[in-house]
């Protein structure tokens, strides 16, 4: 059976960055898309392992894995601090409830409410960026 292992997602000025806390260190990446940064997790992944089995660690469990990614929810609505949760759960036709749990950590989004999320702010920023004066 294939393993997940979940990346912390977080949007940054050039895109996003990810990361995954597990034994033996937290593996870092970063990439222009969601596409682009998966690809570089499990690459990052891949180095992690090589080392591990050098040390002679046990890397079974890991190898073959799979990465999910999970928005910091919290983190990308500090950052977009003029967004209110309700006002986007009502735009986006998502669960304020289900926003909450996501903004208080009680819950973390799957890769694909990440998407959802994201699509949606990326929707909201065509359309005020479409507005002219």
């Amino acid at each position: 059976m294939k393993k997940n292992i979940h990346a912390t997602v977080e949007l940054t000025k050039q895109g996003f960055s990810g990361y995954v806390e597990m034994e033996g260190g937290i593996i870092v990446s970063d990439g222009e898309t969601l596409e682009e940064l998966k690809i570089n997790l499990k690459g990052a992944l891949a180095l992690h392992i090589e080392d591990l089995k050098t040390e002679g660690i046990n890397v079974q469990k890991l190898e073959n894995c799979d990465i999910d990614l999970n928005l910091d929810v919290k983190a990308l609505f500090e950052m977009l601090s003029s967004i209110n949760v309700t006002g986007f759960a009502n735009y986006s036709g998502m669960n304020r409830s289900l926003l909450g749990q996501y903004l208080t950590g009680k819950k973390s989004p799957s890769e694909k409410q990440s998407k959802k999320i994201l699509a949606n702010v990326n929707k909201l920023g065509e359309q005020l960026a479409s507005i002219h004066y």
